[in-house]
């Protein structure tokens, strides 16, 4: 019935591709001609598609246009916008088109506009946030889990593109260096109403890093560039099992040269996260058949703030500096009960009570320098520091009962985990021009990364139990050096390119009691990719990209976590990097979007995929581990549709097919699955400034190495109201209830392990948010990296 429901949504037909002529005539109320003013042909969607500006006799004239459904669109300086829906099913010509002079003075008009929810690129896709009722009072992790083409698996911690794992996160163009849970919670921290945009980038060019094989996500917060003081605030409450509240500022003063900004934000989230796991594993001491419940009620605490400044020196120069500080609390009070239906020993059932805390402080400094050079070119030098601090006690008490439910025994003991990151980054970077035709760009950059991870096993009496393997102590440093150089240009008859190489050597070196680490690599990655554009609206991209997946921190760190006293999570010292290469066609044709890729992967990095079996201690570790390697063919179709005035749509299907090959217990295993993804998008824009948007997405059984997931139906609904200069939104997150859930089957019977892991999520959540725009000129947008958005203000 769910399924029904989310395929009752998917509704479309799709357009044809011969190309027509729009031509006409533009005048005012009394008949004279409307000299240049602004013609836009935009899809009923709201893309963009072609401008033109009307010559003296207010003519204009389009060609190589799509047969559709449009929106014309004229604007000038003292009329009232004008908007008319059109069907082009031949040449058109429109004469004598009226747009009447506004009656408003000029300093009483506030100009808005509605951006496109979703703008598809050869090379990635643009989401706009602020066209989302269902983003009301949700945060980053929420709304990259609604995207398309975008999974999250909070089981794994690990975030896939287009069905190919190890996407990579930036935050305003910096690399956002946590990994694993840590980096999803980080991203929890982020409000929604903070983001401008993000990008999810498929090709990412030679000045990014190389590292992240699935691609890369850029989240662009706001920014307001209007002088005085000017800001943004939020506040938000829901529920959905438990409570939820939370808000933020985000402000901006501007005096001259001076620009100071900052932000705050907070959430807390009473929740809940509930597991169960059926298991039969064959050790040597025998069969040990278990099925597992456990309930962890949960609080997370989120809180985040930064604090910068921009000054330009000059017309040409400017430094930007800021600091910011996040803290994230989690804890919770776990009960896992634990059937053995066979077992080699008398325990019938036990009862695990735990009681974890898991801290997480973050410090971040950063600079940027920027010089605009007299021949057009730009010079920019960055630097940051981050500091993640992490501690993770948990204290236990297992109670072991009979068949009778007698108790045998009872034991305590904590584990207790303490990781501080340091990272170093310095960059170099220079863009320009050899000619109108061809420019180029070039840097250096260098990242000095040191890692902690100190885990104990303490007995009752709090003694480290030294000869355990979950007390270690490692300590890791890498350094990266890397260079680019990159160019971009066109030559005849609508061809364009692009075209990078990055070189980067990276030396690691691990210690710690479980061995030693010491791994250099140096390499050279390219990017290439090459456009064919036959018209305004249609374009075809053919683009070849190599990159890289270093083990996560998290990864190699030997951390752990008790799922019983039989089953452990823990991290792998021996995962080893992975190359990626991947070919992609991409068809863009007015709205239209299409995309075929194969990807090769030398031995990608799995979590949980090649369990081991420790027999001497009767132990299933569930780690990170590499399989010897993948293949993957995907396509990637999204187009929007328009069935009335008030009424449109956005479809997008994912589909691949992925070949993983491993080995386990010397077994060679083959697994070879198609795996589909479907979102829709249906949005409704109300007199008033009311709009609607109902979305849902289904996701089918997705295999990772030797594991797979369940299929998951997601139906959600936004509602909101646009006032003068603040929002009133409401979201209703998974209705029904059918997709907030995670887990993974892992089914190697002949190799002895069987395991069935589904891990509850708190779904169905109602939000109300409100959000206020309070200064002068509300003049939103993205701030990039740092000076260079100084120095457009300098100059305007």
């Amino acid at each position: 019935m769910r399924f029904q429901i989310f395929m009752f949504l998917f509704l479309s037909s799709f357009s044809v591709f011969a190309q027509h002529t729009l031509q006409g005539t533009v005048k005012d109320e009394k008949g004279q001609a409307l000299m240049f003013a602004n013609v836009q042909l935009l899809t009923a969607a709201g893309d963009f598609i072609k401008g033109e500006v009307a010559d003296v006799n207010g003519y204009f004239n389009m060609t190589n246009l799509a047969s559709g459904s449009y929106v014309l669109g004229i604007s000038a300086i003292g009329y009232q916008d004008f908007r008319r829906e059109i069907q082009l099913a031949e040449d058109l010509i429109l004469e004598g088109l009226v747009v009447e002079q506004s009656s408003v003075a000029l300093d009483e008009i506030t100009v808005t506009a509605q951006k496109v929810a979703y703008v598809r690129k050869a090379d990635r896709t643009v989401v706009n946030v602020g066209s989302l009722p269902t983003a009301a009072g949700g945060n980053a992790l929420e709304l990259l889990e609604k995207s398309p083409s975008v999974r999250i698996d909070r089981v794994s911690s690990d975030v896939s593109l287009l069905g190919r794992n190890n996407v990579v996160v930036f935050i305003n163009g910096k690399r956002l260096r946590l990994d694993g849970n840590e980096m999803l919670q980080y991203l929890a921290t982020i409000p929604a109403a903070n983001i401008v945009h993000f990008e999810l980038i498929n090709n990412p060019p030679a000045s990014y890093d190389a590292d992240g094989t699935g691609g890369v996500i850029n989240i662009v917060l706001k920014d307001f560039e209007a002088d005085g003081f000017n800001g943004h605030v939020n506040l938000y409450s829901g529920y959905g099992q438990y409570g939820k509240y939370g808000g933020g500022l985000l402000f901006n003063y501007k005096s001259g040269r001076v620009n100071i900004y900052g932000d705050a934000a907070t959430s807390q989230d009473y929740t809940v996260q509930d597991s169960d796991i059926a298991s039969a594993i064959q050790f040597d001491a025998g069969l040990l058949e278990t099925v597992q419940r456990s309930s962890r009620p949960a609080y997370l605490g989120n809180y985040n703030a930064k604090l910068g400044v921009s000054y330009a020196f000059d017309d040409r120069t400017a430094i930007d500096v800021f600091g910011s500080f996040a803290r994230r609390r989690w804890t919770l009070e776990a009960s896992t009960t634990t059937e053995y239906i066979s077992a080699f020993s008398s325990i019938q059932n036990d009862l695990l009570a735990g009681d974890e805390t898991n801290t997480t402080n973050q410090y971040n400094i950063s600079t940027h320098l920027q010089r605009q050079l007299k021949n057009g070119h730009t010079l920019s030098a960055d630097y940051d520091y981050l500091n993640f601090d992490i501690r993770n006690p948990t204290s236990y008490q297992l109670s072991n009962f009979d068949a009778n439910d007698q108790l045998l025994d009872q034991s305590s003991f904590e584990t207790k985990k303490e990781t501080p990151f340091n990272f170093h980054v310095g960059k170099l970077d220079y863009k320009g021009a050899f000619s109108d035709e061809l420019q180029f760009e070039t840097g250096i950059k260098a990242i000095f990364s040191e890692v902690e991870n100190n885990t104990d096993l303490l007995s009752e009496n709090r003694e480290p139990n030294t000869e355990s393997q979950f007390t270690d102590a490692l300590d890791l440093t890498e350094q990266i050096y890397a260079a680019y150089f990159s160019l971009a240009g066109s030559f005849g008859n609508g061809y364009t390119f692009t075209g990078g190489l990055r070189y980067e050597y990276s030396n690691l070196e691990l210690t710690s009691n479980q061995g030693d680490l010491d791994r250099q690599i140096s390499r050279l990655f390219p990017t290439l990719s090459l456009t064919r554009t036959f018209s305004e609206v249609s374009r075809l991209t053919l683009a070849y990209r190599e990159r890289i997946a270093r083990p996560g921190f998290q990864n190699l760190a030997p951390a752990f976590f008790f799922l019983n006293p039989y089953t452990v999570l823990a991290g792998n010292i021996q995962a080893q990097p992975n190359i990626n290469r991947t070919a992609e066609l991409t068809l863009n044709h007015g709205s239209l979007f299409a995309s075929l890729s194969y990807s090769k992967d030398d031995s990608p990095i799995i979590r949980y995929a090649v369990p081991r079996l420790n027999q001497a201690d009767n132990l299933l570790l569930l780690i990170s581990d590499n399989i010897e390697g993948r293949h993957q063919i995907g396509l990637d179709v999204g187009f929007p549709m328009t069935y009335t005035k008030f009424w449109n749509a956005r479809y997008s299907i994912g589909g691949y097919w992925r070949r993983d090959e491993l080995n386990f217990a010397d077994v060679r295993i083959v697994e070879s699955n198609p795996v589909l993804s479907i979102d829709i998008s249906q949005n409704f824009q109300l007199p008033s400034s009311w709009s609607i948007e109902l979305s849902g997405r289904w996701n089918s059984r997705t295999y990772q190495g030797a594991i797979y997931q369940p299929q998951q139906t997601f139906v959600n609904l936004g509602v909101q109201k646009k006032f003068k200069n603040s929002t009133l939104g409401l979201s209703w997150t998974d209705i029904f209830n059918s997709g907030s859930f995670l887990g993974f089957v892992n089914q190697l019977p002949e190799q002895g392990i069987v395991y069935d892991w589904n891990y509850d999520l708190e779904g169905s959540i109602v939000r109300l948010s409100y959000s206020y725009n309070f200064g002068g000129k509300q003049v939103k947008k993205a701030r990039d990296s740092g000076a260079s958005d100084v120095l457009r203000r300098v100059n305007n």
